[in-house]
């Protein structure tokens, strides 16, 4: 018998792309799931949950507020009945052999961690629509047990372990809302061996419009690398090219975000610029519209006169003709 893969999905206020991530784990070709789908605080979406469950292998929770992804992931962790997790964000997808890829590795190994690769899908919204207008594979490596304490180069998605892994390591820390993947990675890989399959099976989107949370909340991501840089730097301490790799990463992810803040502010100016041509556009049609209004009122006035002077002039010609 297969075994049971439970996949947690976090969502919040993301409903259209949340049912494309829900469908493709429902397509998988390995059929023994668990899907569980959090709603941190969202808005309500049994109605669609109650539609794609007709294998009745989706379990849906619900936060009454917004906890973050960390303390979202920890609830279906709470839930899982697997002997496997697999993590997805609402906004990604899995390919049909993603989970199969995965544990046929692991229980044909004596691994209890793995991932795979992800193509990372640029989008940019078009009139209204998101299109993916470049796809590339950033990450692709074999897993480094120094690299790791410098920077993550494991999408979440392409994990997979044990559940009972998080009996020795701890699930997620609730605070950190960036990072929080990169922080269990590290501690994983403290205590088991981790593999790298080299097989593309999921999907990833990078939006730069505030709605992925890695352009949403990238000035937090300077904050918590400092946080798990204080955390595990027992590991580091003694080694002089983990350390200078680390200042090189928090410096470059420093710079990184001070350039996305000036974006943001040129965008904002643009914006401000736009709105006040905007304005300006409809100031000048409230005029015409006024200008046009008053020629309307004179046009009427006249006509009116016209009529006044047309009945005089019959009345005239009635009476000269008497």
């Amino acid at each position: 018998e297969q075994p049971c893969v439970s996949v947690i999905i976090p969502t919040k206020d993301r409903p259209e792309m949340l049912e494309l991530a829900v469908q493709s784990v429902l397509n998988q070709t390995h059929e023994n799931l668990q899907i569980i789908v959090v709603n941190d605080g969202g808005v309500d979406l049994q109605t669609r949950i109650d539609k794609l469950n007709s294998k009745r292998n989706i379990t849906y929770l619900n936060h009454d507020r917004n906890q973050q992804r960390s303390a979202a992931r920890n609830t279906g962790i709470r839930f899982a009945r697997g002997k496997y997790i697999a993590y997805l964000d609402d906004d990604d997808m899995y390919y049909p052999n993603h989970v199969q890829t995965l544990v046929e590795f692991l229980e044909n190994s004596e691994y209890k961690v793995a991932y795979t690769d992800a193509v990372m899908a640029e989008q940019q919204k078009q009139n209204g629509q998101y299109v993916t207008i470049n796809r590339s594979v950033p990450y692709s490596f074999d897993f480094d047990y120094d690299k790791i304490l410098v920077s993550n180069f494991i999408p979440m998605l392409c994990l997979m372990h044990e559940k009972s892994c998080l009996d020795e390591t701890g699930v997620f820390d609730v605070n950190l809302n960036t990072h929080e993947d990169w922080d269990l990675l590290i501690r994983l890989s403290r205590s088991f061996e981790i593999a790298h399959i080299n097989e593309t099976t999921c999907e990833f989107t990078r939006r730069d419009d505030s709605t992925t949370t890695t352009s949403k909340n990238r000035a937090d991501f300077v904050r918590t690398r400092e946080i798990i840089y204080n955390k595990y730097s027992q590991y580091a301490q003694s080694n002089l090219a983990i350390m200078e790799a680390q200042h090189l990463a928090f410096k470059s992810e420093a710079k990184e975000v001070a350039m996305q803040l000036e974006r943001i502010q040129e965008k904002f100016i643009q914006s401000q610029s736009q709105l006040q041509v905007s304005q300006e556009e409809k100031q000048q049609l409230e005029s015409e519209s006024e200008s046009w209004q008053q020629r309307a009122q004179q046009a009427q006035l006249k006509l009116e006169l016209v009529q006044e002077e047309k009945n005089w002039i019959e009345l005239q010609s009635k009476t000269w003709r008497q």
